[in-house]
């Protein structure tokens, strides 16, 4: 699992633009590095605040058991959803991870590896 552990802004910019209103869930998916858990509870911690202060919840955090069904190398530790109320305050957010990067250290500190996935609501009933 090679890659970035910090979202493009650029990426985000335009996701953002795409639609600023719209609520969005974010799928996290998290392999620790050594040590991490702790890290990456106090990093949690130390953006809590500014997260609450947009409105921003934090719907479900837990660890990963062994996948069912997944590609080789998928073997996560633990799962976060978070639901932004609207993609603009996802956006203020990074913004703020990259103007204030020592209030976001410990999530790099923490991670080893991770996917972070923006989702959209399904209307069921509807295609």
């Amino acid at each position: 699992m090679e890659g970035t552990i910090h979202p493009d802004a650029a990426a985000v910019e335009r996701w953002v633009q795409e639609d600023p209103d719209a609520e969005a869930f974010i799928l996290n998916l998290l392999k620790f590095s050594e040590g991490g858990r702790a890290a990456y509870a106090a990093y949690l911690a130390d953006v809590s605040g500014p997260l609450t202060d947009l409105g921003v919840e934090i719907v479900y955090l837990g660890d990963c058991e062994k996948p069912q069904v997944a590609p080789a190398g998928f073997d996560w530790d633990a799962v976060l959803v978070t639901r932004y109320p609207s993609r603009a305050a996802y956006g203020r957010i990074m913004q703020q991870s990259r103007e204030n990067p020592e209030k976001w250290q410990n999530r790099g500190v923490a991670l080893a590896a991770t996917v972070v996935q923006p989702t959209r609501r399904w209307s069921l009933g509807e295609e």
